[in-house]
């Protein structure tokens, strides 16, 4: 539906969010790493394209068919 018609979208709540690094998979720990070595600006980059409308499309439809109109780039 949020695909469909992202105008009907004004809001998303989220619960039970898993917080602990263990179970942020495997992405997130590059991510760590990258900011464990001081490379701020590039982890800022893949957090903006993580949380941007792109990124949250590409974490949200991975089981549907996805049409051709739909880019999904490299996250992580």
């Amino acid at each position: 539906m949020a695909v469909k018609h992202p105008e009907w979208i004004s809001a998303l709540i989220v619960q039970n969010v898993n917080a602990y690094s263990e179970g942020l998979g495997s992405g997130f720990k590059k991510i760590m790493t990258m900011e464990d070595v001081g490379d701020k600006a590039e982890v800022e980059n893949i957090l903006k394209s993580i949380i941007s409308s792109e990124g949250i499309k590409v974490q949200n439809t991975p089981r549907l068919q996805l049409s051709p109109l739909i880019s999904i780039p490299m996250l992580i």
